[in-house]
């Protein structure tokens, strides 16, 4: 029994939860350690049997921690908690015995993290990335700059494959951590250690997508970066163009040109590709792409209309994503089985809250709000159904104004921010709207549960 849920990690689950940008080798890698690791093994093969008792008979459900899942719950899922126990008791036994290991930690981490969250427990699993955020940067510290961006400084120690999900992971931290948090700031940290390519050696066509992964990559990392320093709802909110520092436009102007200029290239790309060049994995970085892009360029306005100009680009992130998330269902149609609700990366969930908050085009918000809430999934610690909420409550308000299906400008929602707790799964949102043309905007705030 425990060689299947084993095998079912290695040749399923791995496959589906890891980024994209992976490549398989850190497939590989829990593969070996599984050989002299325990904890690791037993991590393994409970998310195994997890992800066994998410496809099969409980299609709809996403967390597996309440009172009523518990009573009557499924024996895959007995054995993933047995399984995890034993993880968890062998961490424990050997932490005061061991010489610290990094990449085993890092590792580790990375499973009680993925299952925690999985299961429920999101709380726990953003303790999780708060710690191997503090010990990477503490690593890297202590062995100097990086110059290129997502390498590690001693591959043979720790590999960059696995730096990267933690940058991924580290973005989403950033998201449910108050602004001038330590978690914040060591997640902008992480974020900023990984260096930087010189923009002014983008090429004018790229040769592979290997090539166009690593200058995209970058391109995400510089625009998540300025959105998390720049993106605040009061700063800006009563500032014109030419009282915003020029230093900031023009920043963000270099990552717009470059992120335009990236879209551009990858057309070429494509058209010069075999057909089995388009897959899922080139519609997913395509899709955050268009999504970072229009975010990057909206953030420093105070007016909403500004996403009016976007609205062809919003357009596409939400086909790119129902596009991926319908050949995602359609591999696993001729059987009994679904795809793994859980993801490390950001996938869907987060390009597609965007576009739905930006556009205010009626029907591309519904289809928006319908696919977060007809394929529920948890991408790192983002909740489809907690996003959809987001977008439901923001369109509920402007819908009260809408003229013949045009929300006016006076009458958009801004400045939407929350506060999380995790632990119950709930949030309490707050934005600003004007109730008439010539009204000051007034606070509006709601709790959301998922």
């Amino acid at each position: 029994m425990e060689y299947q849920y084993f095998d079912r990690f290695y040749s399923r689950t791995s496959v589906q939860i890891f980024p994209s940008f992976d490549f398989g080798l850190t497939r590989q890698i829990l593969l070996q350690a599984c050989e002299t690791n325990a904890a690791i093994r037993h991590c393994v093969i409970a998310i195994g049997a997890l992800d066994k008792t998410a496809t099969t008979q409980h299609r709809g459900r996403v967390s597996f921690d309440s009172p009523d899942w518990s009573a009557n719950a499924s024996n895959h899922h007995r054995i993933a908690m047995k399984q995890y126990a034993k993880a968890v008791g062998i961490m424990n036994a050997s932490a005061s015995t061991s010489q610290f290991n990094l990449r085993d930690t890092l590792l580790t981490s990375i499973l009680v993290l993925c299952f925690e969250a999985w299961n429920g427990n999101i709380s726990l699993a953003v303790q999780q990335i708060h710690t191997c955020v503090k010990l990477i940067l503490q690593w890297k510290s202590s062995r100097g700059s990086i110059s290129n961006p997502g390498s590690s400084p001693q591959p043979n120690v720790v590999e960059s494959e696995l730096l990267l999900i933690f940058d991924c992971l580290a973005i989403q931290v950033t998201f449910f951590s108050s602004g001038d948090s330590a978690a914040t700031s060591r997640g902008l940290h992480l974020l900023g250690s990984a260096g930087r390519i010189c923009f002014g050696s983008l090429p004018d066509s790229f040769t592979d997508l290997k090539e166009a992964e690593i200058y995209g990559q970058e391109i995400l990392r510089q625009g998540i970066l300025f959105l998390m320093q720049h993106n605040s709802p009061e700063k800006y909110a009563n500032a014109s163009r030419n009282v915003i520092s020029p230093e900031i436009l023009a920043e963000q102007a270099i990552i717009t040109t470059h992120a335009l200029r990236w879209r551009h290239n990858f057309e070429k790309l494509k058209k010069n590709s075999a057909p089995k060049f388009v897959t899922r994995y080139t519609k997913a970085l395509e899709l955050f792409m268009a999504s970072n892009y229009t975010a990057t360029a909206t953030c420093l306005s105070n007016d909403e209309t500004v996403h009016d100009f976007y609205t062809d680009i919003y357009i596409q992130v939400v086909d790119l994503a129902g596009e991926i998330l319908n050949e995602l269902t359609n591999d696993f149609s001729s059987s009994d089985l679904q795809a793994s609700k859980y993801s490390f990366d950001n996938r869907y969930i987060l390009p597609v809250l965007m576009a739905g908050l930006g556009c205010r085009n009626l029907s591309l918000r519904k289809r928006a709000i319908d696919l977060l809430l007809m394929y529920p999934r948890r991408e790192g610690i983002w909740d489809s159904e907690c996003a959809a909420k987001m977008v439901l409550w923001i369109s509920g308000l402007e819908c009260n104004h809408s003229e013949n299906g045009y929300i006016p400008g006076w009458a958009r929602a801004a400045g939407l921010v929350w506060t999380t707790d995790l632990e119950t799964r709930t949030a309490d949102l707050r934005c600003c709207q004007r109730i008439t043309p010539l009204s000051d905007p007034v606070e509006k705030q709601t709790t959301i549960s998922w």
